[in-house]
């Protein structure tokens, strides 16, 4: 789908208490053994920790669209970096713990997988498989589309037979506990029928799904913010008729409801990640109108491209203040979208790309956090890259709920993070003059200040990560600090 603008975005981890204590002797029955009392058994501590690690990463709301895939497509994108056996290094390597399977691309498309279209079966396999073996969790957006030239748009005609194909699909892949009800289906292009028709698809796919996987999570078919000339449009227009006639089952259909945010046309690459906060309201307000106060809300596609390497003709389709976008800019946004998403109420925010490439369009192409030979002349990393992977090392394993805001006026923006009982602050000014913060309730003596964008114009430049970014060590009086916030965001640690 061609968008005229320019997408944007935008764990709690269990930490068991283990107390010392002495046996003096054995007792006759044994107590049941619970998690984080008493000194553990090796085998049965180890266990604890493996479902505390898997739960940390289950938390973690960093990920990516359909990326972590070894097929005939990404194989020609991911030579330039040395193939899939990279990028699964490149996950690692930035703390990512999710993938998004969409389309052709890691989705679960009814006719590709029954028919084994092209062999998707197996590549579909393939994908699970891997996944499953390297800790990433995989969110799987299923379609209806059974054949490719229609079904994709329309509700099925035998609705039986495609609920029969769902508890199959999900009774042979259990290690997949997300599962999504097709893509942007307010959007007009990927489903192109009624509210009441995607009721019925939900109601058919959700009580498939419960049959055979009762504890897997259920993701409403991703809205999307923008209409197809990129202006703004209310996911109430089609998701309230949605919501309204699922209600009068009396019954939940799903748990997550994903919101995809695009900049809308007027806006511009510096600020446009600002309206992300309406749009959660307004998907917040709607769910709890509706009975799903209990649901999270995900934002699985955000992104904003560089334009480095754009043809003229590529750019002259572009709005004139998203014709010139550079690596830092791309950055800034990718940070105030993360922070600003997480701090407002959302669970997970995944980056529509990793890397460039033929993706989908000449936007989408050049999203990616790494450069590509073909699109921007070399494989080089990109600022982004590095600001994702600070933002991942300094805030992984935060109480993601439980992120204070402190500040959201004036141009300024402070928000409260706490991670292992300590907090971490994280501000920017929006405004072209420096503004003065004085951040309070500091328990150290100084707080290490990391700016989050590398000191760069360009990640080609950066040659040590651990030297990429401009550092201060601040003295702390009277349990508070006063800083000035230049043009970068700022990490501020204790």
């Amino acid at each position: 789908m061609t968008k005229f603008i320019i997408p944007i975005i935008i764990t709690v981890i269990l930490i068991a208490g283990i107390g010392g204590f002495f046996i003096f002797q054995k007792p006759a029955f044994p107590e049941q053994f619970k998690e984080g009392i008493g000194t553990l058994p090796e085998s049965v501590s180890e266990a604890v920790k493996q479902k505390q690690s898997l739960k940390s990463i289950q938390d973690s709301p960093f990920g990516f669209l359909a990326q972590y895939i070894d097929n005939s497509n990404t194989k020609k994108i991911y030579s330039a970096y040395g193939g899939f056996s990279a990028i699964q290094k490149i996950y690692k390597d930035l703390g990512v713990h999710w993938d998004r399977g969409a389309g052709r691309n890691g989705g679960a498309t009814w006719g590709a997988i029954e028919k084994n279209i092209d062999g998707y079966r197996s590549m579909f396999d393939n994908y699970v498989k891997i996944a499953s073996n390297n800790n990433i969790n995989l969110l799987i957006t299923i379609s209806p589309a059974y054949s490719e030239a229609k079904g994709e748009y329309y509700l099925p005609t035998d609705l039986n037979a495609y609920a029969e194909f769902i508890k199959k699909l999900v009774g042979d892949y259990p290690s997949v506990k997300y599962w999504q009800i097709h893509n942007e289906v307010n959007g007009g292009v990927f489903w192109k029928d009624t509210p009441q028709n995607y009721a019925k698809l939900v109601r058919a796919t959700s009580d498939a799904i419960r049959e055979s996987c009762g504890d897997c999570v259920i993701v409403l078919g991703s809205s999307i913010n923008i209409d197809e000339k990129g202006n703004s449009k209310s996911i109430a227009t089609y998701f309230e008729p949605v919501l309204k006639e699922l209600r009068k089952d009396n019954k939940k259909y799903f748990d997550v409801f994903d919101y995809h945010f695009f900049a809308p046309a007027g806006s511009t690459p510096d600020l446009f990640y600002s309206v992300y906060e309406d749009g959660i309201k307004s998907a917040r307000n709607l769910l709890d109108k509706y009975g799903y106060k209990n649901a999270e809300i995900w934002t699985t596609e955000t992104m904003i491209f560089t334009t480095d390497g754009m043809s003229q003709k590529e750019t002259g389709k572009l709005p004139s203040e998203y014709q010139n976008i550079n690596e830092a800019q791309q950055t800034d946004a990718l940070l105030k979208i993360y922070v600003s998403g997480l701090a407002n109420g959302v669970s997970k925010i995944f980056w529509n790309k990793l890397t460039e490439g033929p993706w989908f369009d000449f936007m989408f192409n050049r999203a990616g956090l790494i450069k590509h030979p073909n699109f921007s002349g070399s494989a080089s990393k990109k600022l982004s890259y590095y600001t994702y992977k600070k933002m991942t090392e300094t805030l992984e394993g935060s109480d993601w709920n439980n992120i204070q805001t402190i500040q959201e006026s004036d141009g300024v923006y402070v928000y409260k993070f706490t991670k292992q009982s300590k907090p971490i602050w994280v501000a920017w000014n929006d405004n072209s003059a420096g503004k003065t913060i004085t951040i309070t309730g500091i328990g150290s003596q100084q707080v290490n200040i990391t700016e989050a964008v590398p000191k760069y114009e360009s990640g080609k430049d950066v040659t040590d990560y651990n030297t990429a970014f401009n550092t201060e060590i601040k003295p702390v009086s009277n349990g508070k600090i006063t800083i000035t916030l230049g043009d970068k965001p700022v990490f501020v640690e204790e």
